[in-house]
C-alpha cells in the first residue's frame, strides 16, 4: 500500500486507527474538517495532513473522488442510506476497477464474517439472530452522532438478500450470557 487518507483522523476511531498504522508502518494522510485539530495531531504524528470541510454525509464526495482516481474506498460507518447509494455506483466501481466498502467499522462487516463464519460450520441452519451488547465503555462521538441522526429512519434486517426496512425496536430479544442478561432491540446502524 502506497499511503492512505484517513478522514475523521481526530476522532476516537481515527486515533485507533493511526495508532494500528503507524505500528505496522503505515504513514496515513490525516484529514478532516478542523485544521486545529489536524495540526495538533501532525505534532504529535509527524505524519501529513489535509484539511478538507465535506458537506455530511461524507460518503457521496469520497467515493466519487475515489471513482474519478481509482482509489479503493473503506468506511466505518454502518449507515444504510450510504450503504444502497454505494451500491447504485456499482457499475461505476466495476469500470473503474475501485472497490468501494463501507461497513468495516464493528458493526456491519465484521458481523457479515462472522455470519459467514457459522454458515460453513453450520450449514445446515437457516435463520442466524444476531445481539450485541456492551458493559460498560461508551460509544464514540461519530457513532453516537450517526445513530441519533438515524433513529428516524428506523432499522433494518437483510432477509433473502434484500435489506427491509422497519420501524426503531421492532424486534427485540433477551440475550443471556453467562450471568450477563440484556433485553435487546433493533436498532440503526452507527
Amino acid at each position: 500500500m502506497e499511503s492512505f487518507l484517513l478522514y475523521g483522523a481526530y476522532g476516537y476511531t481515527g486515533q485507533l486507527i493511526i495508532e494500528e498504522a503507524m505500528a505496522k508502518g503505515l504513514r496515513p494522510v490525516l484529514a478532516g474538517r478542523d485544521p486545529d485539530k489536524l495540526k495538533a495531531l501532525q505534532a504529535q504524528t509527524g505524519l501529513d495532513i489535509l484539511p478538507l470541510a465535506l458537506d455530511q454525509p461524507t460518503a457521496k464526495p469520497m467515493v466519487q473522488a475515489c471513482l474519478a482516481t481509482g482509489t479503493h474506498y473503506l468506511d466505518i460507518t454502518g449507515e444504510i442510506t450510504v450503504f444502497e447509494w454505494v451500491k447504485k455506483q456499482n457499475e461505476k466501481a466495476v469500470q473503474a476497477n475501485v472497490m468501494l466498502m463501507p461497513g468495516v467499522g464493528f458493526d456491519v462487516v465484521p458481523t457479515d464474517c462472522m455470519a459467514l463464519m457459522l454458515k460453513n460450520e453450520l450449514p445446515d441452519a437457516t435463520h442466524l439472530h444476531l445481539g450485541f451488547a456492551t458493559r460498560g465503555g461508551q460509544l464514540s462521538h461519530g457513532t453516537a452522532t450517526t445513530m441519533a441522526l438515524g433513529m428516524g429512519e428506523g432499522g433494518a434486517i437483510r432477509q433473502d438478500h434484500k435489506i427491509i426496512r422497519h420501524p426503531l425496536g421492532k424486534f427485540t430479544r433477551t440475550i443471556v450470557w453467562g450471568n450477563f442478561t440484556r433485553q435487546l432491540m433493533s436498532i440503526p446502524w452507527g
